[in-house]
């Protein structure tokens, strides 16, 4: 993204599972911006694994050339810990229930639409681990799409982006969809139930009492999702966590004291997904 004018370009997370845009300390500079605004109000949030904190500014953000003015974005007091990138941008629904800064400036894709850079509040992923990786903003590229668009049922969170599937015939009810999340992961004994269904797969169980897999890499399991009407094969490379030898690490695994599912990356490189606001729904389709 682009940050501030002159433009500061810094690598970010595109994180659907929350709200807000952080910036660390060395990926966004206000005194080099002549459209930036100390807002001079504090902010501190922690994430599953990573605790941020600083000050509220506003200035102009630029994605893929669209641009808007005057959005809000939290600017660290120091680098992130272990962020091998410079941010994270926040593209879940921007709600009291959910927001960190609790400021009126809207978020990006908001901003966006309201002054029209764009028509149409929407993102589409299209994620491959080998090959092109896009995001698109504010429209659909068809050209990614290899079929048609099944779109889920509206949206009734206010905070995340959900939708029931069915992976391998088990139906998970209002899931989250993070992109923010590397792997897919559920309550520990359903993550399990699941795991001891898959063909090839050895779970094992961490010192903790949480449950992962693990497979011959000449031989990965079969993993697909039903949404929206359609089924997805995950393909070999998105279920890949990591090697062990002639072994590979299951991108799926069970957390202790959670109740969602949260489908992370993994299940977004199903084919090319589509998140609109106005709407309130996701489509999901066949990616090229």
């Amino acid at each position: 993204i682009e940050v501030g004018f002159p433009p500061q370009k810094s690598l970010v997370v595109f994180d659907t599972g929350s709200a807000d845009l952080f910036m660390d300390k060395s990926s966004y500079h206000p005194k080099l911006s002549l459209t930036s605004k100390n807002l001079h109000k504090p902010f501190d949030f922690s994430y599953a694994s990573l605790h941020v904190y600083g000050d509220v500014y506003i200035d102009d953000v630029s994605i893929g050339g669209v641009k808007a003015k005057q959005v809000p974005l939290g600017r660290g007091s120091k680098d992130f810990d272990g962020e091998v990138t410079g941010g994270t941008l926040g593209l879940s629904f921007a709600t009291a229930e959910n927001r960190v800064y609790g400021v009126e400036q809207d978020t990006f894709m908001w901003a966006a639409k309201k002054q029209h850079p764009i028509q149409s509040s929407s993102f589409q992923f299209t994620l491959r681990r080998s090959g092109k990786a896009t995001l698109n903003v504010g429209d659909v590229d068809h050209s990614e799409l290899a079929g048609p668009i099944s779109w889920a049922d509206k949206n009734t969170d206010k905070s995340f982006w959900r939708t029931s599937v069915e992976l391998n015939g088990n139906k998970i009810e209002n899931a989250i969809i993070d992109s923010g999340t590397n792997v897919i992961t559920g309550p520990n004994d359903q993550v399990k139930a699941v795991l001891d269904q898959l063909d090839g797969v050895w779970v094992e169980q961490s010192p903790d009492g949480t449950y992962q897999g693990r497979y011959s890499c000449q031989n990965p399991p079969n993993l697909h999702f039903t949404v929206a009407g359609q089924t997805f094969k995950l393909s070999s490379d998105a279920i890949n966590f990591g090697y062990a030898g002639d072994e590979c690490f299951l991108a799926m695994g069970g957390t202790l004291g959670l109740n969602d599912w949260i489908l992370g990356s993994p299940f977004m490189e199903l084919g090319s997904v589509i998140f609109n606001y106005d709407t309130r729904r996701m489509g999901f389709a066949k990616a090229r």
